[in-house]
């Protein structure tokens, strides 16, 4: 991740242009995802889905999540031909684009500077997601937009709850309204969205011809998933035990993306 000197352009650059805000959809997979088959999201994510405005990208998201389109499909929009680039060769990128955008969150921003190079018209972001319940505000797609361009992004959040104890599950829904935005955090690394889309977090399964996503890769194995004990949740109380759930999750899932 670039450090704050290094996106300081980009934060001046941002000041400078127009905003454009939108909300967005949120899609609960949770109980269409399958660990052995194509998915586009992992348990315990919120995964946010960018891409080009006049490219259907975000229609063939939705399409696939809702039983009316096809998932290989959205996984080749996914290919591109980007490298891995420095922090500053990043940043410079980022600063030529007609358009990048924030990914908010109840007010908070989750993910900054996120824009589609050359070759995409669909990248991701993953957030860390404890499985509470969501601020009232929900999510929004914030867009920094040169003047004198009519490029534009538009977005999709599909969420997949992680599994909880009964306890656990108890306790996210005693958290009190006002602290419901920290029931998600923020990008588990701001490059990662290209990472993934540029297919180091991907393998390409020639012989099929898709994408497999990482987001697998994401998923907990048997032993691996975290949890609370009882006593952990009621020395903690509600709110505690739903910010100890995520900072855990976020933990585990940096740990799984390629370095």
């Amino acid at each position: 991740m670039p450090s704050e000197d290094e996106f300081l352009p980009v934060i001046l650059e941002a000041e400078r242009r127009p905003v454009r805000v939108s909300q967005l959809e949120v899609i609960d997979y949770t109980e269409q995802f399958r660990p052995d088959a194509l998915s586009l999201g992992s348990p315990g994510t919120m995964t946010v889905f960018v891409g080009r405005k006049g490219t259907r990208a975000i229609e063939d998201v939705r399409a696939a999540l809702t039983g009316q389109g096809d998932i290989s499909k959205v996984l080749l929009r996914l290919r591109g031909s980007i490298r891995a680039p420095t922090h500053s060769a990043f940043v410079e990128m980022m600063l030529q684009q007609p358009v990048f955008a924030d990914i908010r969150y109840g007010g908070e921003v989750l993910n900054k500077g996120i824009f589609l190079p050359k070759d995409f018209d669909l990248v991701l972001s993953v957030l860390p997601y404890n499985g509470g319940r969501l601020a009232r505000d929900g999510f929004s797609l914030v867009e920094h937009y040169s003047e004198n361009s009519d490029a534009g992004l538009s977005a999709l959040v599909v969420q997949v709850s992680p599994p909880l104890t009964a306890a656990e599950s108890a306790a996210l829904r005693l958290v009190p309204e006002d602290q419901l935005v920290l029931n998600v955090g923020s990008a588990i690394d701001c490059q990662t969205t290209y990472w993934f889309a540029a297919g180091i977090a991907f393998g390409i399964v020639t012989g099929a011809g898709v994408t497999v996503l990482a987001l697998a890769a994401l998923m907990m194995a048997p032993g691996e998933e975290v949890h609370l004990t009882s006593d952990e949740i009621n020395g903690l109380g509600p709110a505690a035990s739903a910010r100890t759930l995520l900072a855990r999750r976020h933990e585990l899932l940096r740990k799984k993306i390629p370095s």
